[in-house]
């Protein structure tokens, strides 16, 4: 009988237990906003709400779960013929995951990195012609990768500047600034 398989996977139960023993929750809310470039419509302005829920290590750094929604919206007159033109789009990023590496407390600046992918993304078309009006609404999933940094103002409040690549069907990339609010 081989007894390698239960003593590796006993070992790695202890170590993941130990890991998350040493290992403190932590949170944020924020909200945001800033420039999104968005393929076929160009640049507009965009807004967004994250939430922060992890733990943080002293040693391996903080990994969060990173649910954000963020909104943009374009209308171009005299495009391509129609009078108004008018694309939207709201992103429920649900599936993201945040990486901070360890940074000593003392420095107030902390880079981030992350991914998700699942995100629901509704965008919506309209257009407009002398006598007609055509509104195409579409729902699907999307995929991101960020990075950014928290700038911690006070040990409650921080400023974060990220910016986000999203490619959902089509492509956008997002500079947002904000707030965010610790939690706990």
């Amino acid at each position: 009988m081989n007894h390698r398989g239960p003593s590796a996977i006993s070992f790695l139960t202890i170590l993941l237990a130990a890991g998350l023993a040493a290992a403190r929750a932590t949170g944020s809310i924020g909200l945001g906003g800033g420039l999104v470039a968005a393929e076929l419509v160009g640049a507009t302005a965009g807004c967004g709400l994250h939430l922060e829920v992890g733990f943080r290590h002293r040693i391996f750094g903080t990994v969060s779960w990173y649910p954000s929604v963020d909104a943009w919206m374009k209308t171009k007159e005299n495009y391509h013929g129609a009078q108004t033109h008018r694309e939207a789009e709201i992103a429920f990023n649900l599936a993201e995951i945040r990486y901070i590496p360890p940074v000593p407390d003392r420095i107030t600046v902390k880079p981030y990195i992350g991914l998700g992918g699942m995100g629901i993304v509704g965008m919506v078309q309209e257009v407009a012609r002398t006598g007609t009006e055509t509104t195409e609404t579409s729902f699907h999933p999307g995929f991101d990768i960020f990075g950014g940094a928290d700038f911690w103002i006070t040990p409650k409040f921080a400023a974060f500047m990220e910016l986000r690549g999203k490619s959902n069907g089509a492509t956008a990339f997002k500079m947002f600034a904000g707030l965010a609010f610790r939690l706990g």
